[in-house]
């Protein structure tokens, strides 16, 4: 055992500084991964203490055809709701180029909080 801690320590003073870039790396990347998990909490938080205000809403509800009338009367009969409606479509100006253009139609209720 006295062999095995005399090598131990032989090779220790050998390799030193590169034992301690090692170690200050690994302090490093611990001290990194911890920040970015609390930076990532505090972020979620925020967005779930403001979500009414981000989404105008409770609840967002997307589909790609017309919501059927009973699903419609369903959600109606539970709350408040507004409708909008959102397309990709070109625009033409006056000068006759034409940009694409992310189109948005809300109705009067929009956004149900916030401003």
């Amino acid at each position: 055992m006295r062999l095995l801690v005399s090598l131990a320590w032989q090779d220790l003073r050998a390799s030193g500084r590169r034992l301690w870039i090692f170690c200050a790396c690994l302090v490093l990347g611990v001290s990194l991964v911890t920040a970015g998990g609390g930076l990532y909490r505090q972020i979620a938080d925020a967005l779930a203490s403001d979500a009414k205000l981000l989404f105008g809403g409770d609840v967002e509800v997307e589909a790609r055809m017309p919501v059927p009338a009973d699903v419609l009367a369903w959600m109606e009969a539970r709350g408040t709701v507004s409708r909008m409606v959102e397309l990709r479509t070109m625009l033409r100006q006056a000068d006759g180029r034409a940009q694409l253009i992310d189109l948005q139609s809300a109705d009067a209720r929009y956004p149900l909080y916030g401003t």
